[in-house]
């Protein structure tokens, strides 16, 4: 069988896509997921499909937020996919104590700039 364009649109290619950003290899992902590499390639490869208990784990083990395999646009999934560690460490951030989204909110400050005015 010829290779085929990868298709990446599917739910299995966002799943590789996810692996490789962060530069997992299948066999650390099946761990994870606490199934077989074969199986697992055999989902990234469009041979099987996930379920949706799978797609849970998947999401909860890899800190991705489901819309990115759901392919739902969204700045989440934009920020996600350019930056997922640093989305992971403010997503999280996000759900503590306001001190902490303060520090945030300066560092980011020191790295981007000031924000843009809300007024456009």
């Amino acid at each position: 069988m010829g290779k085929m364009a990868r298709d990446e649109t599917t739910i299995q290619a966002r799943m590789r896509k996810v692996r490789k950003m962060r530069r997992m290899t299948q066999q650390e992902v099946a761990d994870l997921l606490g199934i077989s590499r074969d199986y697992y390639q055999k989902i990234e490869s469009g041979v099987r499909s996930p379920n949706l208990r799978l797609i849970q784990r998947f999401c909860d083990q890899l800190g991705v937020p489901q819309s990115v395999l759901l392919g739902e646009e969204n700045p989440e999934a934009s920020l996600m996919a350019k930056w997922p560690k640093g989305y992971y460490i403010l997503r999280r951030a996000a759900e503590g104590p306001a001190w902490r989204r303060e520090q945030l909110e300066k560092l980011f400050e020191v790295v981007f700039g000031e924000p843009p005015d809300a007024d456009g």
